[in-house]
């Protein structure tokens, strides 16, 4: 689904007050697993940077595998816009609704559910191994 000139928010989201931590994207109605959630521009901020509180609060672009503590391959960092860096991450792999893609060609990010999400159910994607692994250091 290419939508050229535009980017795609889902009108089922609304950010509130999370539970989790500070705000989050919830769901207003019922999503089905596989629908588009957002399609996200982004900020390039820098070239990947070993400071754990930059890694912790950045996306990598291009998108790494979750479970890659050495992230090699990371072209720069990133801060999605829209609802990209909203979405609260679940504590543990599996446990997520949502996920997220680098479309390199568009230059862009993109949230789709992983899951059928109820409404009135906050929308948890998975920021990776070291994410949490670094969050354990706090």
């Amino acid at each position: 689904m290419k939508r050229q000139g535009k980017l795609y928010k889902n009108c089922k989201l609304e950010v509130r007050e999370s539970p989790i931590h500070g705000y989050g994207v919830f769901v207003k109605e019922d999503i089905k697993e596989g629908e588009l959630l957002e399609e996200c521009h982004y900020i390039k901020l820098m070239n990947p940077s070993s400071d754990i509180n930059i890694r912790k609060r950045t996306f990598c672009w291009p998108k790494q595998d979750k479970h890659d503590l050495q992230r090699e391959n990371v072209e720069y960092m990133t801060l999605p816009l829209g609802c990209g860096c909203i979405y609260n991450s679940s504590s543990c792999d599996g446990m997520n609704n949502a996920d997220w893609d680098c479309d390199v060609e568009r230059d862009i990010y993109v949230f789709r559910a992983t899951k059928d999400i109820p409404a009135n159910t906050e929308i948890l994607t998975y920021y990776g191994d070291t994410y949490q692994n670094i969050c354990k250091l706090d």
